[in-house]
């Protein structure tokens, strides 16, 4: 088979079947493979991406990158061939209760949002959000500011969410812009 061939035929209108997009192939196998290649996400890049929305950031002892805000706290983290997006709600549920609602409130993120993904993790009483992508080939500038913005416009749409439903876990005037 040629290094170009066709993954994927389809028939249309019940006529012959048709090339529906040319893939590279991987050399002796069947699975598509990318020849884009992009710069690697590494911290040093984090770092210029914060500072070029007039962010502070710093990286912690895990290698993480950190943005805190008032009421949420990010941290970025390139792990193998993912992109790692995790984001704290700064708020202290203090009854057995309160942490029933969290989860409750994590479940109704979940069913009408595909990002940020919440939960809520018991030991520590904290809520979470939570978004994943796929790095392995890089990305461009352009890439890593359109996910970062998404993920960052939801994860501050959920926790603004939050404060409106949860005012007993907000300190009053704490929003999620610095």
């Amino acid at each position: 088979m040629a290094d170009t061939a066709a993954t994927a035929t389809g028939i249309v209108n019940g006529q012959s079947p048709v090339t529906l997009y040319p893939q590279p192939r991987q050399k002796g196998g069947s699975i598509p493979v990318s020849d884009i290649s992009h710069p690697r996400l590494t911290n040093s890049r984090l770092h210029q991406w914060a500072a070029s929305k007039n962010l502070s950031s710093a990286t912690t002892s895990t290698g993480s990158v950190v943005i805190a805000f008032n009421r949420v706290t990010v941290s970025l983290k390139q792990e193998g061939t993912t992109f790692r997006v995790f984001a704290v709600w700064r708020a202290t549920p203090r009854r057995p209760e309160q942490i029933t609602a969290l989860r409750a409130a994590a479940n109704d993120i979940n069913s009408r949002r595909l990002e940020p993904k919440a939960y809520v993790i018991d030991e520590q009483k904290m809520f979470v959000m939570e978004s994943v992508t796929y790095s392995g080939d890089g990305m461009t500038d352009q890439q890593l500011d359109s996910f970062l913005v998404g993920v960052f416009s939801a994860v501050f749409s959920c926790t603004d969410q939050l404060d409106n439903d949860f005012p007993d876990l907000s300190a009053p005037g704490d929003t999620t812009d610095d």
